[in-house]
């Protein structure tokens, strides 16, 4: 029985796609796909756009087969109790890597981009993919988690992913919203596929918030993936 060539006519091979996107502002949107073969091989593209309505697009372009899950650098959760606006989560992360404790910011503090772009985001991938899992990301700190290092964007980080997510593609990042989005992606695959187990979300799931696109996750590291 021939393939069955998907909406644009091309045959899929692909068996797996997991977005990454990092909110900016103008001309600022790190979006990148990790998209995983049939035969295992595993490709990661990036891309820096304009504005959420360009990057969905792109998403759209890019996925043969629909997404099945997208990794997010904003909060998907909100506090409603805590007049600070932090989170049981946020004050884990920074209790756990006090060397890079500053790089969580409670909701308060954020910058508009991130909360309103990395949102709109949710909200639109939900909107075209109902079923698509969506995870919390914070690449500066799952860099920290990851490799005992601070982060500060340059060549070696992406030789660092290209080795780590083994992509079969040469990975060519210009900036670290690329980057950020391209970390995003490959761990909350790796997620998705089981490679690690823990979900921050869980873990502190006794804790009231709002959750403005429903059900997500906050994906992390096992203490033995480092």
């Amino acid at each position: 029985m021939p393939k069955k060539p998907n909406e644009n006519g091309r045959t899929s091979h692909i068996v797996l796609n997991v977005l990454g996107y990092d909110p900016g502002g103008g001309g600022s949107h790190g979006a990148a796909v990790t998209s995983v073969g049939k035969n295992g091989s595993v490709v990661i593209k990036v891309m820096t756009l304009d504005n959420v309505s360009d990057a969905i697009s792109w998403f759209s372009s890019e996925c043969i087969v629909p997404p099945n899950a997208a990794g997010i650098d904003t909060l998907l959760s909100w506090p409603f109790k805590n007049n600070a606006g932090w989170r049981a989560v946020d004050r884990y992360l920074r209790k756990s890597y006090p060397d890079v404790a500053r790089s969580v910011i409670s909701a308060n503090g954020l910058y508009g981009s991130m909360c309103l772009n990395g949102m709109s985001m949710a909200f639109k991938l939900r909107e075209k993919w109902s079923h698509i899992v969506l995870n919390e990301t914070h690449p500066k700190m799952l860099y920290r988690a990851l490799t005992g290092k601070r982060y500060a964007f340059k060549a070696s980080m992406t030789d660092w992913l290209q080795c780590k997510s083994k992509a079969s593609n040469q990975l060519e990042i210009k900036n670290e919203h690329e980057w950020d989005a391209a970390i995003s992606a490959w761990f909350t695959f790796q997620s998705f596929i089981g490679e690690t187990n823990r979900d921050l979300a869980e873990e502190h799931q006794d804790e009231e918030l709002i959750y403005p696109v429903g059900s997500v996750h906050y994906y992390w590291p096992n203490e033995d993936d480092v």
